[in-house]
């Protein structure tokens, strides 16, 4: 399995959701915004934070947010999208 995302691609982070379709509390104040990857790791079933989402094995990322460089660390691939910046 090969990760979605690479070092230095623009992602936007969207809502996550655990096993019991609740929304993850974690990702909940990062919530549309957008960043770049710094940082991606491959975890297991095992490591995994949360047993709920029910996913075999993942990559996460640490993704540094616009704006204030913030970095918001081990976000499942599947709570990120592609993000383009639109040009005026």
């Amino acid at each position: 399995m090969e990760p979605k995302y690479a070092e230095g691609q623009r992602v936007k982070i969207i809502k996550l959701f655990d096993g019991f379709g609740r929304p993850d509390p974690r990702l909940q104040p990062y919530i549309d915004k957008t960043g770049i990857v710094v940082k991606l790791y491959y975890i297991s079933e095992d490591e995994m934070w949360e047993k709920t989402l029910k996913l075999e094995g993942v990559y996460c990322y640490d993704v540094r947010l616009d704006g204030d460089d913030t970095i918001v660390r081990g976000i499942p691939e599947v709570a990120l999208e592609t993000y383009i910046l639109k040009r005026d």
